[in-house]
C-alpha cells in the first residue's frame, strides 16, 4: 500500500535507490527530503547509545531528525559524472513541527531547528528518458536497486502512464485528553477478517502528550494489488511507557458510494470516531449504528488512477480540475533507541 525505503543507522549501509518518471514540471524546484525516525519505547528522554530491539511489538516511531538537498542542479546537469553532495541533519526545536521541518530546513529558519552532527553521504546521477528505457541499461540492470515509490501526487497523468493509485495524508486528530497517540490504518474489507488477504496495515509516528497530534503523513494503496479493499480502518491507541498500547478509538472511510458505486471524493475530511469494543465480527462497526465519540480524525485523500474515477467505477478518468496537494519524494531513515 505505501512505499517506503526503511534503513537501520545502527548497521547503515550504503544503498541504490532509484527515483524514477520524475514529472518535468517539479525539476524547476526539486529537493530530496530524509527523515530520520527512532524505533523504540515511548520515553521523553532519549540517551545512550543505539541497541537492537528485541521485543518490536513495542516498537514505535518517533520523530528525530531530518535534511535536504536541491537537487534540481543534479537533474539538470547534462554531464554523465556522478555528483557528490552531504546532507546535513537537522532536529526540530519544537518536535510537534516534524511534520514541516522540511520548511525551516530550505528557509534556514535557524530558530526552529538545531544542526546535528551526523551528516549522510548522497552520490547522484540522472539519466534523461522514462524507466522503459533507462532501466534496460546494462550497468543499471546489474544494479541492486532500492525503488522509491512515487509518493508525489503530479498535476496531470505522464503521457502512456497506468496507475490506480489512492493516496490517503494523515493530516492531524483531534483527542480530549493529551495521549502518546499512535494511529494504525488498514485496508479491510466488509466481509473479511483484519489479518487475512490485503489486510495490509500501516502505523504513524508518535507525538508525546498531545491532544491535537498533526502527523502530515502520506500512504499510498495500489488499488490493483490490494482489489478487494472496500475501506479504510484507523485504530488510535495510547502508547505507554512501559512497552503496552490502551485503545482510543477507531474511525473508517469507505472508498464507494453504496447508493450508485462512485468512489470517494477527492479532497479533505473529518472522520468520525467511535470506542472500540470486542466482537466476533471484525467488521461490526459497518453493520451496527454507533455512537460518535468527541474525538476526531482529519485526512486527506486523492485518486490518481487511469481505471476509475471519483464520479463512477467506469474506466474514465478527469482530473485536470482537481487541485492536488504535493507531496515530496521521501526517504525514510529509522535509527533503533530504546
Amino acid at each position: 500500500m505505501s512505499e517506503e525505503l526503511s534503513i537501520t543507522l545502527v548497521n547503515f549501509k550504503e544503498r541504490t535507490l532509484i527515483f524514477h518518471d520524475i514529472p518535468g514540471s517539479y525539476v524547476d524546484d526539486l529537493w530530496l527530503l530524509v527523515k530520520v525516525v527512532r524505533l523504540g519505547k515511548v520515553k521523553e528522554k532519549m540517551t545512550g547509545p543505539a541497541v537492537p530491539l528485541t521485543n518490536k511489538s513495542s516498537v514505535v516511531r518517533r520523530p528525530f531528525a531530518a535534511g535536504c538537498l536541491n537537487i534540481t542542479p543534479v537533474v539538470e546537469s547534462t554531464t554523465s559524472r556522478r555528483k557528490e553532495l552531504y546532507m546535513q541533519l537537522y532536529s526540530p526545536v519544537s518536535t510537534e513541527t516534524f511534520p514541516v521541518i522540511q520548511e525551516f530546513i530550505i528557509n534556514d529558519s535557524t530558530d526552529s531547528i538545531t544542526p546535528l552532527d551526523g551528516k549522510i553521504l548522497f552520490n547522484f546521477k540522472s539519466y534523461q528518458g522514462t524507466w522503459g528505457s533507462v532501466g534496460q541499461l546494462s550497468h543499471i540492470r546489474k544494479l541492486p536497486l532500492n525503488h522509491m515509490g512515487r509518493m508525489a501526487i503530479p498535476d496531470a497523468l505522464v503521457e502512456g502512464d497506468l496507475r490506480n493509485d489512492f493516496y490517503i495524508v494523515l493530516e492531524e486528530g483531534l483527542f480530549q485528553e493529551a495521549k502518546n497517540v499512535e494511529i494504525t490504518i488498514e485496508g479491510r474489507h466488509k466481509d473479511k477478517l483484519a489479518n487475512q488477504s490485503s489486510m495490509i496495515s500501516f502505523r504513524s509516528m508518535v507525538y508525546l502528550k498531545q491532544s491535537q497530534p498533526k502527523w502530515n503523513e502520506v500512504f499510498k494503496v495500489d488499488l490493483d494489488k490490494y482489489r478487494d479493499i472496500d475501506h479504510i480502518y484507523f485504530h488510535a491507541r495510547n502508547c505507554l511507557d512501559n512497552g503496552k498500547f490502551t485503545d482510543l478509538c477507531f474511525a473508517y472511510l469507505m472508498l464507494e458510494n453504496p447508493v450508485d458505486g462512485s468512489f470517494v471524493p477527492n479532497g479533505p475530511k473529518r472522520l468520525n470516531c467511535y470506542k472500540h469494543t470486542k466482537n466476533a465480527d471484525e467488521t461490526y462497526y459497518l453493520k451496527d449504528t454507533l455512537k460518535p465519540l468527541k474525538n476526531e480524525l482529519k485526512v486527506s485523500t486523492m485518486l490518481i488512477s487511469t481505471k476509475i474515477s471519483e464520479n463512477s467505477k467506469s474506466p474514465l478518468l478527469n482530473m485536470r480540475n482537481s487541485s492536488p496537494t504535493h507531496v515530496p519524494y521521501q526517504v525514510e531513515v529509522t535509527s533503533t533507541k530504546h
